[in-house]
């Protein structure tokens, strides 16, 4: 199985999304990541140190975060 590949700004979108909407990475993660153990306060910023890679669901509900399109997250020309 390919690896998709990575946006190079999509670390920064989602440190920006969560600064502009003045949320902790605790609160990121029961919105984003609500299936995993909330002690995992770490992967946050893994995502947003571009360290790891998040799993799509996690980047379309950092989309509906923000309000915007999936698209963006993805697309470093934006």
């Amino acid at each position: 199985m390919a690896k998709r590949r990575i946006p190079e700004k999509l670390a920064r979108k989602l440190l920006t999304i969560r600064l502009f909407k003045q949320m902790t990475q605790a609160e990121v993660l029961r919105f984003v990541y609500p299936e995993i153990d909330q002690n995992h306060r770490g992967v946050i910023s893994q995502f947003e140190k571009g360290r790891n890679q998040p799993p799509l669901i996690v980047l379309q509900r950092y989309a509906e975060l923000a309000g915007i399109e999936l698209e963006k997250l993805s697309d470093d020309s934006q």
